[in-house]
C-alpha cells in the first residue's frame, strides 16, 4: 500500500501539469509578432493563435496597416462588426499603443472584448468570443488574460 501512495504522490503531479491542471497556464506564443499571452484558466489551447473552452473562443490576427492611422483603423474594425460597442480609452501593452472594444453580437447570441494592438507597421487583434450569457462569468479570466500580454 505504501509503495502506491509513493508511486501516486508522483504520478498525480506529473499528470496534473501535463494535462494544464485547469489552471490556465498555457501560453500563446507567436515568434514572427513577438507576441505571448497566457490563455485564460481551463481553456485549452488549440494553435498558437487560437485557444478555446466549448463554444468560447479567442483568435490572433494580424494585418498590415498599409499606412492607416492605427487609431482610425482599429476604431472603424471594431464599428464594421455591430452598432453594439463600447471602445474603452487607448492604452498601452508592452509600450504599444492598444484599444479594447466590447461588442455585441445578438443575432448571434455571443458578446465579445477584441483588443487592437499597434506593432510598428502591423495591427494585431486579440479576440476573445463568448455566448452572452457566460460573458460576465467568463469576463474576469478574458480580462487576466489580456493583461498577461507580452510584446518584444
Amino acid at each position: 500500500m505504501k509503495k502506491f501512495q509513493i508511486i501516486s504522490m508522483l504520478l498525480i503531479p506529473l499528470f496534473i501539469i501535463g494535462c494544464g491542471g485547469g489552471q490556465g497556464k498555457a501560453k500563446m506564443n507567436i515568434p514572427e509578432l513577438g507576441f505571448s499571452m497566457t490563455a485564460p484558466a481551463g481553456w485549452k489551447l488549440d494553435n498558437p493563435r487560437m485557444c478555446s473552452k466549448g463554444v468560447s473562443t479567442c483568435l490572433i490576427i494580424d494585418e498590415p496597416l498599409g499606412g492607416e492611422n492605427f487609431t482610425r483603423y482599429a476604431e472603424r474594425l471594431a464599428k464594421e462588426q455591430s452598432s453594439q460597442l463600447v471602445l474603452s480609452p487607448s492604452r498601452t501593452i508592452s509600450g504599444c499603443e492598444a484599444i479594447e472594444a466590447v461588442i455585441e453580437y445578438p443575432n448571434a447570441g455571443s458578446k465579445a472584448i477584441k483588443v487592437y494592438i499597434h506593432r510598428g507597421d502591423r495591427l494585431i487583434e486579440v479576440s476573445f468570443v463568448v455566448p452572452i450569457e457566460e460573458f460576465p462569468k467568463y469576463e474576469p479570466k478574458l480580462r487576466k488574460s489580456i493583461n498577461s500580454i507580452e510584446i518584444e
